[in-house]
């Protein structure tokens, strides 16, 4: 079960980051007109959103498994 919990949990957040990333770029987009796709502080972030948002993820989830 605890896998189980380990996958959901990295779904959910794969599938909100990747929503955060859209915003991002579509900002990004408004604001200079052109998307950037070199930048390493851009993919960095990214990764950082995604191990927090698989964290907070994880323990809703252990949260909810252990009701």
């Amino acid at each position: 079960m605890r896998m189980l919990c380990d996958i959901k949990s990295l779904w959910k957040s794969f599938v909100v980051n990747l929503a955060v990333t859209a915003i991002w770029y579509a900002a990004e987009y408004e604001q200079f007109g052109t998307l950037q796709w070199d930048r390493w502080g851009d993919n960095i972030i990214g990764v950082i959103y995604m191990v927090i948002f698989w964290w907070v993820f994880h323990k809703i989830d252990k949260r909810g498994a252990a009701t």
